[in-house]
């Protein structure tokens, strides 16, 4: 009867956030294979109270944590179900974990090490040593350029906040091009099963594409045509265990026979593809892409992430209960924010449910664990480790560069196989959808809302204030910035009243 009582819920007990911390703080220090889960869970509650050296602790624990594939638990993995062994989260888990410890040390002017964990945030996107499916997580190519703006190293900031811009125009494209490829007909063909593989050999080749032409999608559909023709080969010429998981599902006959097809139906895509895009989606790039760039080249005074809505859920489905699903929870809205009287403009940078049904580029909603994600990335990942190891080291000597190296080796033995069964353990305090604002008030005291909920910033007198306003209640501090020395007057309206609820 006592293991008939109500479960735990983690949402449940936020409605009361100053106790609920307490009591998370209790679950989390339980030992067992949950326990990462449960720190994921008290970091994302510290980050909404604004306790940031309690989020700082607990994140270190959680990105050693989601790294640590040793034989013993990996040993586990094969004999056991998925939800029996040690959670270390799936690939968005961990680039949400690494971004949000990277942030916080960006913020205490680490900037070694905030670039370091964008590194391995960035390979946790990717999910593939294929080159050719690059990270297309903006938020980390964000901080990754200001933190080597922080570091002097102007060419990377540059290069890394190229990267974020590519990604913004190649997520775009990829929405617009696979609209248009599915308007595309052959007239009475005559094996349709062909013309379908066909379809699904350009489609895999189009994050290939976009790769080398985010801005120009004529040329992005002719290097999709290029690598449809190359996966197409490779495949016939390898056994069916070692296909690409796109064409997993399709006939070798089909695939053989798509051959015919694969010129014709990129011929009418490019056709199709001259029509222009919408003018209002051409001019909201262009005006997100003038934001980020615009932060290399003129800083802002105050620069603001800012979170909405609800990360989704993983559900199980198949006759086994084998396939993992990514479902949408809770679209995050756009943030309405504003300074003393002024509106300030939100720009979208990425959400969190797209990422998590898709690795570099590629939908890979509906896996097997494992399959697509780990032995697939483990050396890579290992290798990048290694990498932001390095990194760590040459700007700071801390504890996470040593931590990296130790991961980065390990990773290296990891990559057998996980049971079926899938794992639905969700790190479900994380948001949706990510924005970022900035602003240029003069030096002092200022009142800020967002969505809602009012905050007293402090703007010193050079310098940026960074801050995260969390989608969770109550949405981080109260106040945050570095007063002003030299203001002798209040530069602002007083904050009045007490905070919105």
């Amino acid at each position: 009867m006592a293991g008939c009582g109500p479960k735990r819920s983690a949402e449940a007990d936020y409605e009361d956030p100053r106790s609920a911390i307490q009591i998370q703080k209790e679950v989390a220090a339980e030992e067992g294979h949950n326990q990462t889960l449960e720190l994921a869970r008290l970091a994302s509650m510290a980050i909404a109270q604004g306790e940031e050296d309690l989020a700082d602790k607990t994140l270190r624990r959680i990105v050693a944590k989601m790294q640590d594939f040793q034989a013993d638990g990996q040993f586990r993995a094969t004999i056991g179900v998925e939800s029996a062994k040690e959670w270390k989260g799936d690939p968005f888990e961990k680039m949400m974990a690494f971004l949000y410890l990277g942030q916080i040390l960006y913020n205490q002017g680490q900037y070694g090490n905030a670039l370091a964990m964008t590194k391995s945030c960035i390979l946790s996107d990717t999910g593939t040593s294929q080159e050719r499916f690059r990270a297309d997580f903006i938020p980390a190519f964000v901080l990754q350029a200001l933190a080597y703006q922080a570091l002097g190293e102007e060419r990377n900031a540059e290069r890394s906040m190229q990267q974020a811009t590519d990604a913004l125009w190649r997520r775009a494209m990829t929405d617009h091009l696979s609209e248009l490829l599915k308007k595309v007909r052959i007239e009475d063909p005559d094996d349709p099963d062909a013309v379908a593989a066909a379809r699904v050999l350009l489609l895999a080749g189009l994050p290939a594409g976009l790769t080398q032409h985010p801005r120009d999608p004529e040329a992005a559909v002719n290097a999709a045509l290029s690598y449809a023709t190359d996966l197409r080969k490779v495949t016939l010429q390898s056994k069916r265990k070692d296909w690409n998981g796109a064409v997993s599902g399709l006939r070798k006959g089909k695939i053989d026979k798509s051959f015919d097809y694969l010129d014709p139906l990129a011929k009418k895509w490019q056709k199709k593809v001259a029509k222009k895009m919408a003018i209002e989606t051409i001019e909201s790039l262009e005006s997100d892409e003038a934001f980020l760039l615009g932060l290399l080249e003129d800083e802002p005074g105050l620069l603001l992430w800012i979170e909405t809505g609800r990360g989704p859920m993983k559900v199980a489905t198949g006759k086994y209960s084998h396939i993992q699903r990514i479902v949408p929870r809770q679209i995050g809205n756009v943030p309405r924010a504003r300074l003393d009287s002024q509106t300030l403009d939100a720009h979208y940078l990425d959400s969190v449910t797209y990422q998590a049904q898709t690795r570099g580029g590629r939908v890979v909603d509906g896996f097997l664990k494992g399959k697509a994600i780990f032995k697939d990335s483990s050396t890579i990942i290992g290798i990048a480790l290694l990498q932001a190891g390095d990194v760590a080291n040459a700007y700071d000597d801390d504890t996470v560069a040593t931590v990296l190296y130790i991961l980065g080796a390990v990773t290296f033995i990891a990559g057998v196989a996980a049971n079926p069964r899938a794992d639905t353990r969700n790190w479900e305090l994380l948001p949706d959808a990510l924005w970022m604002v900035r602003a240029d008030p003069a030096p002092g005291e200022h009142r800020l809302t967002v969505d809602g909920q009012t905050y007293t910033v402090q703007i010193p007198d050079e310098g940026t204030v960074v801050q995260l306003i969390p989608a969770l209640h109550p949405g981080g501090p109260e106040s945050f910035g570095e007063a002003c020395i030299k203001c002798e007057v209040p530069l602002a309206i007083p904050l009045t009243g007490e905070r919105n609820p």
